[in-house]
């Protein structure tokens, strides 16, 4: 029954009550004006209310029927806004976890390249390889915490290479391995091998399991220079395949190291050739003249701060001349050769011997006395003359030298009368009748010395007064 049905119904009920009631006041004659007011009140609303429905209360509930649809459309809809809010919170939780990450990455990255800067800077201060490789062992090993790795490098030979640097725990490779071995070498870019599924092994590697290993080539100038192998455990590298991010992320920071390395070695390397070049005889091995005269000088002025004395000897081959008209200027050179191998085998750590010219040499002997130069020559002088020579099956004949020696500052204070004093006495040598070693004889600085004349010049232990 609808709520029209309801009004009808009632309507009737009322209307028919109120005639009852006019019915039952005009049968018991009662004049009563209240019910008779009552009852047309009644029968005025039974008229009225209709009107009333259909025009304003039908109207309400209809809109309070809207109302309650559209608060139910509400709670839908904030239903559905909280679900999307709540997806929403996650998505940009997950992003903010996310960011968080990427921002710690982006530290340690730039850590990373800082310290990766550090280390290229230090390389460039090294004077030398061996220089830089003691600094890489510590560089490395603060870049790689908590990894463990090993440096080779290749041989001038270029068919094997050798553990130049390592660090962290004992890694269990060949000290030295063919460049076969690599497959890094092999490939030319960085090759991962080890752990539990490894397929392609580095023959230079002994131990697997709980480790993988990253070997980086060291490229330069298109020449290989070495590898660089990485040991990283398994567990603490959360998965290092080829798909895995983080794993290219830390590939390539490796390989920027070993590029970073590559470069450093290679400009060492070039610029002790150049070097080399510049300060050494190319025949000899010997150092060159320029070399010695920049040295000495330096060594005069070490020699008068520390109060000590310092020897120059010049040292001439005898009847080289005839060597050359007689077997060529390519023996001569062997001669050369082999004779600048013999010095640098006798040579103290701290003398310098040099090509001073043609066949001529010079030798000095800082902090050593003029008796004891004496005998470091007469040594070298039967060193040489017991060396055999051979030139295209031809034995060559003995080899004999000449010597002068001076003293600071016996002789002299200064580097070029220095040489001078010493040059003389190698042709007091020659005159002398050759093979043989000769002391410059006291000069006036002596006398200014034993005299004390000379204030800026002070004695030296060694100097004999008697």
């Amino acid at each position: 029954m609808t709520a029209l049905h309801l009004l009808i119904l009632l309507s009737l009920t009322i209307f028919g009550g109120e005639i009852a009631i006019m019915f039952a006041l005009d049968y018991a004659n009662i004049e009563n004006e209240f019910l008779k007011n009552a009852a047309d009140a009644a029968a005025l609303v039974v008229v009225v209310f209709p009107f009333l429905y259909f025009f304003i209360f039908r109207t309400v509930v209809k809109k309070n029927k809207d109302l309650i649809a559209f608060q139910q459309q509400l709670l839908v809809a904030q239903e559905e806004l909280e679900q999307r809010i709540e997806e929403r919170t996650n998505e940009i939780t997950i992003a903010n976890r996310e960011l968080k990450l990427m921002v710690e990455r982006l530290n340690i990255r730039r850590s990373e390249i800082v310290r990766l800067g550090e280390m290229v800077n230090f390389f460039q201060a090294c004077n030398n390889l061996d220089e830089a490789l003691s600094v890489a062992q510590s560089q490395l090993q603060s870049l790689f915490s908590g990894l463990s790795g090993v440096l080779f490098l290749m041989k001038a030979s270029h068919n094997f290479l050798e553990r130049a640097v390592s660090w962290g725990q004992a890694i269990d490779m060949e000290p030295c391995h063919a460049t076969d071995d690599c497959w890094a070498l092999r490939r030319g870019k960085p090759h991962t091998t080890g752990g539990a599924n490894s397929i392609t092994p580095c023959r230079h590697l002994h131990t697997a399991g709980a480790y993988r290993y990253i070997c980086l080539p060291l490229l330069a100038h298109g020449e290989t220079l070495g590898t660089l192998c990485l040991q990283v455990s398994e567990v603490d590298a959360g998965g290092y395949d080829d798909g895995d991010r983080r794993s290219g992320d830390r590939t390539t920071f490796y390989a920027a190291v070993a590029e970073s390395l590559a470069l450093a070695i290679s400009n060492l390397r070039l610029r002790e050739s150049l070097r080399y070049q510049a300060i050494r005889d190319q025949l000899t091995g010997l150092f060159n003249r320029r070399y010695l005269l920049e040295t000495l000088e330096r060594e005069l002025h070490r020699a008068a701060a520390r109060n000590q004395c310092l020897t120059v000897a010049m040292v001439d081959i005898d009847h080289f001349k005839k060597f050359n008209d007689i077997f060529g200027h390519a023996a001569g050179d062997a001669i050369l050769a082999k004779l600048g191998v013999a010095m640098r085998e006798w040579k103290r750590g701290e003398d310098i011997v040099a090509r001073y010219g043609g066949e001529e040499f010079a030798i000095v002997f800082p902090d050593l006395p003029t008796e004891l130069a004496f005998e470091r020559l007469e040594s070298l002088r039967q060193t040489i003359g017991s060396i055999t020579i051979e030139y295209h099956g031809q034995l060559l004949p003995p080899l004999r030298i000449s010597a002068g020696i001076a003293a600071y500052p016996l002789h002299a204070v200064d580097r070029d009368a220095l040489i001078n004093i010493a040059d003389q006495a190698l042709y007091s040598s020659k005159e002398g009748g050759r093979n043989r070693v000769t002391v410059a004889p006291d000069t006036a600085g002596l006398a200014r010395i034993l005299k004390n004349e000379d204030q800026s010049i002070s004695v030296p232990a060694y100097v004999r007064t008697a």
